[in-house]
């Protein structure tokens, strides 16, 4: 067997020097055949369960510019058994022949030889389904246009399935496990009607809650206080101010939303996590007096960070002068009240950077 010769290791980095020792004295060979094979981290790790055209599917990674062949698993059944099948076999078969020149991810250069062979459970799972909500947000998707009837109907048959028989059949499957995170972003989980179950569910697994805090839900807080396992409430507040809230959320609720952020915060434990968005909208929040107030709530609410994100409706535009005033104060405003603060990506690299010397995160 072939190991590093003694007289070099008087020369080595320590780093370099300690793995030689493993090696020398536990007597492991250093070269030995290693089994690969193609792989792709984002399209093995992370699947987005939606519903488009009347069918639930599952979307892998995200597309690269210019593609259009979305890897995906569309299911044609609502039975959570066979769709969990259905997902593995599809999973599986795009994975195994990503060397396919007819594969929708060939060319994509994040395609690249890897050392373990065997699938592993997904890292997260994106739920975003078009599923009831009790506000309507101007700037959201969920809210445009205006629902018809058939619309309404399809909600109602959405917040009726039974999502946590399919994740428990995916458990099954070893498709997931307690680590796999799951980001629930779809509609208001306080009002779907399996919010009992997913929340016994939540408590023995890596989950991530959006919600709107329109509603103290005595579910979510008994979550939140729940010790041993990691999880995450992000509630889009948006504002600060009871004026900008009803002109943004189309209802008068800013202090019933602000007592129950506080609320939650009082039932949080240190395995979660507690953020508090602020959605910057042109014409709406971009004022000193609402970004003071939204972290003046943030500090009363005992919030672990907040969040600073753009309209999604404006992220092709670049931001005016005054707008990154505004994002600038918010920075600074968040440090000085001894806040951590997330730049999302809906902003540039360039204004992340910017922004980010005026962040003092700890």
């Amino acid at each position: 067997m072939n190991y590093f010769k003694e007289k070099i290791k008087y020369h080595m980095p320590h780093g370099v020097l300690s793995l030689y020792r493993k090696l020398r004295y536990k007597d492991i060979p250093l070269s030995k055949n290693i089994k690969t094979r193609l792989g792709c981290k984002e399209l093995e790790n992370y699947a987005s369960f939606n519903y488009s055209n009347g069918n639930f599917l599952f979307g892998f990674c995200c597309p690269r510019p210019g593609q259009v062949n979305t890897p995906k698993v569309i299911f044609e059944t609502n039975d959570p058994k066979q769709m969990a099948q259905l997902f593995k076999t599809g999973r599986d078969k795009l994975i195994s022949t990503l060397d396919s020149k007819n594969h929708p991810c060939h060319g994509c250069n994040k395609i690249s030889n890897v050392s373990d062979t065997a699938l592993k459970p997904l890292t997260t799972i994106q739920i975003s389904l078009p599923l009831s909500c009790n506000m309507l947000c101007f700037y959201c998707h969920n809210s445009i246009p205006k629902r018809t009837n058939a619309q309404i109907e399809e909600k109602k048959k959405l917040d009726s399935f039974d999502y946590i028989s399919l994740f428990k059949e995916f458990e099954k499957l070893g498709m997931i496990d307690n680590k796999t995170k799951f980001n629930w972003a779809s509609g208001e989980i306080t009002i779907l009607k399996q919010r009992h179950a997913f929340f016994d569910f939540a408590k023995t697994h890596n989950v991530h809650i959006f919600c709107n805090g329109l509603l103290f839900s005595k579910d979510l807080a008994d979550w939140f206080s729940t010790e041993h396992q990691i999880g995450a409430l992000n509630v889009s507040l948006d504002c600060g101010t009871a004026k900008t809230f009803e002109r943004m959320k189309g209802m008068d609720k800013f202090e019933d939303v602000k007592n129950n952020l506080i609320k939650y915060g009082s039932n949080r434990v240190k395995e979660k996590e507690y953020e508090l968005k602020y959605i910057f909208c042109e014409g709406y929040n971009d004022n000193k007096k609402d970004i003071l107030g939204f972290i003046e709530i943030a500090k009363q609410a005992n919030v672990t960070k907040v969040m600073m994100d753009r309209n999604f409706h404006d992220i092709q535009k670049p931001l005016s002068e005054h707008m990154k005033e505004m994002c600038k104060y918010f920075c600074e405003t968040a440090s000085r009240f001894g806040i951590r603060n997330i730049i999302r990506q809906q902003f540039s690299d360039k204004d992340i950077k910017y922004f980010s010397s005026y962040t003092q995160n700890k």
